[in-house]
């Protein structure tokens, strides 16, 4: 990254930034454990369920077999809704989960003092490619791409709150009669 590009990173990045990102993290977070209370409730309310209709069935006078046959298929599909839930609990649970890497404080320190050091940290082993993706989504509102001659094309980056940097980046051209 140049020294251009590491200025324009400095004018978008703000601490102001970093306290919305936790902010942002921390009701993510609360979101995730009101799922996960929900989930157990869920999970809580079918168990009852299942276990009421093996009651009620014990309870049928095996006599009366429409009765009976009626409680049993109650209860075999309270089971099988039962199996289905704890399923899909397990899936959800075992699932990599895409949930942003958390700030540590030495990323914090990083951050504040990044437009000095964006180049250091960007060609460094501090971020991973999927937090170097993630920053970039945060400080990029959008590229644009316009061929301005057969070997030329000019780059527009918009960066968020409406700075944009423009180059022109030669390219290579497969055929000579393409020039």
């Amino acid at each position: 990254m140049d020294d251009r590009g590491a200025e324009a990173f400095l004018e978008a990045l703000s601490p102001v930034e970093i306290d919305l990102y936790e902010k942002a993290m921390a009701a993510r977070e609360e979101m995730a454990d009101a799922a996960e209370h929900a989930g157990r409730q869920q999970l809580q309310r079918l168990h009852y369920q299942a276990e009421l209709a093996r009651r009620r069935f014990e309870r049928a006078d095996p006599d009366n077999r429409l009765v009976a046959a009626e409680l049993e298929r109650r209860w075999e599909g309270a089971l099988r809704e039962l199996r289905r839930a704890e399923e899909t609990r397990a899936v959800e649970l075992h699932k990599d989960g895409s949930a942003p890497a958390e700030l540590t404080a030495d990323l914090k320190r990083t951050f504040k003092s990044i437009g000095r050091r964006l180049p250091e940290i960007w060609d460094g082993e501090l971020l991973s490619h999927k937090q170097r993706k993630a920053l970039l989504r945060c400080l990029v509102e959008g590229v644009i791409l316009r061929r301005v001659a057969p070997d030329t094309i000019q780059t527009r980056i918009v960066r968020k709150g409406g700075l944009s940097t423009t180059l022109e980046v030669s390219t290579t051209v497969g055929a000579f009669l393409d020039l």
